[in-house]
């Protein structure tokens, strides 16, 4: 979504008097109401809130997709090992999440661009 349309929206629910935010407290009964933006101690962790939901999205399709690259044979092979599924995953999945992106693939010595694994952002 547009960062316009983001910061629209979050500001409707983060409003001090009819914010979607402060209405849900007055019903559960859990305050009558908050200015989240305009406090010292608020505002920081109102704005960090939005900045992940934004991000949401593009974090999920980037780990679905490293999850969808893990080869299944390396869980098997670490199943027929007898690891269970945290080792499985502390040792075959999570390594597979943590490779990062390049911003520019490899080079060979003659300086021409190899294909590589490697994403080019």
């Amino acid at each position: 979504m547009p960062e316009v349309v983001v910061g629209i929206m979050w500001r409707l629910v983060y409003h001090p008097d009819a914010g979607i935010l402060n209405e849900t407290l007055r019903d559960l009964g859990l305050g009558q109401g908050h200015d989240w933006l305009s406090g010292l101690a608020t505002a920081l962790p109102a704005v960090i809130v939005v900045g992940v939901w934004a991000g949401m999205p593009q974090t999920t399709v980037a780990l679905l997709a490293g999850l969808q690259n893990t080869p299944r044979e390396l869980h098997e092979a670490a199943a027929l090992d007898g690891a269970g599924a945290w080792r499985r995953f502390r040792t075959v999945t999570w390594p597979a999440l943590r490779w990062w992106p390049s911003p520019s693939p490899p080079s060979t010595s003659s300086g021409t661009s190899t294909p590589s694994p490697w994403c080019t952002c």
